[in-house]
């Protein structure tokens, strides 16, 4: 079982679409603090963030089994990309297919994409 912490908010639709592949075990966090992020992030084979959060390298090292953080939107939230790379976590941005579509349209796409990269990347 793949366990995906999603700590943005998704879609009712995208949540009913990953709950429907058998191999992912989703468990949604919206709203976590730093300290409750590095509790919840030990068990988790892959993260869903927004790109605006924050990963310091004390929130990686507590990512035991974490190998794949996803950002479900453009952004520029800093994320310790050295503290990912020495542990082995790879990090991924949906950005949607058409970068000229807004708003809902924009926001379905960037989730779809979500849903493609963590089947690429788990292989299901």
């Amino acid at each position: 079982m793949i366990r995906i912490l999603i700590a943005d908010r998704l879609s009712a639709k995208t949540m009913d679409l990953l709950n429907e592949i058998p191999e992912f075990e989703t468990s949604e966090k919206i709203g976590l603090s730093s300290a409750q992020l590095q509790e919840e992030i030990k068990n988790a084979d892959a993260l869903i963030i927004s790109g605006s959060m924050p990963l310091s390298e004390e929130i990686l090292n507590q990512g035991g089994d974490l190998k794949l953080i996803v950002r479900s939107s453009g952004g520029s939230g800093p994320i310790d990309t050295a503290a990912a790379q020495s542990k082995n976590i790879e990090i991924r941005t949906a950005e949607g297919h058409h970068t000229a579509q807004s708003g809902e349209k924009l926001e379905e796409t960037i989730e779809i994409d979500v849903i493609a990269i963590l089947k690429e990347f788990f292989n299901v």
